[in-house]
């Protein structure tokens, strides 16, 4: 049986569209990724508008939506401070005791004081760092050397956050 993590717009669009939703599958092994029927939606929209990076992330992870009890606890909350589709994010995680991906501080920081389990980018970057992931060479053959650029500002950038505590 595989883990499920539950993923929101932010960070898979982040990735869909630098072409690396591949990472996750480094942190996250024999893993069942999933987004919110509302986070579809949400996708739905920037594909109608001509957007290629929503298929992606389609193609990526399954669809999952709030079940009869989850709904209840939905209607009964009200929150003026995160989105309803962060909200439908956060009483999923929890009801179901399942991780949460977000890039989004606000959801972050809702989702560590309800105590789910949250990961941002950062912290997967961090994962794979400190896992030894991603070989040296590996990071040397990164796209941005392939494209001639310079990637020693990014090692450093990368070095120091890794170096950084974990919120």
């Amino acid at each position: 049986m595989s883990d499920i993590v539950l993923c929101d717009t932010d960070i898979m669009s982040a990735l869909a569209k630098a072409d690396e939703l591949e990472i996750l599958e480094l942190v996250f092994s024999n893993t069942n990724f999933q987004i919110t029927e509302y986070v579809r939606d949400e996708l739905d929209r920037s594909k109608q508008e001509g957007f290629a990076f929503p298929v992606k992330i389609f193609e990526f992870c399954g669809i999952t939506t709030l079940n009869e009890d989850e709904l209840k606890i939905y209607e009964s909350t009200e929150s003026l401070t995160i989105s309803k589709t962060d909200m439908k994010n956060l009483i999923i995680a929890r009801n179901r005791d399942i991780t949460l991906l977000t890039n989004d501080s606000k959801l972050y920081r809702k989702a560590v004081r309800k105590g789910i389990k949250v990961y941002d980018l950062r912290l997967i970057l961090k994962a794979i760092y400190l896992g030894g992931m991603v070989s040296k060479s590996e990071f040397e053959r990164d796209r941005w050397k392939n494209r001639g650029k310079d990637i020693s500002k990014r090692r450093k950038i990368y070095s120091k956050m890794i170096s950084s505590e974990v919120c």
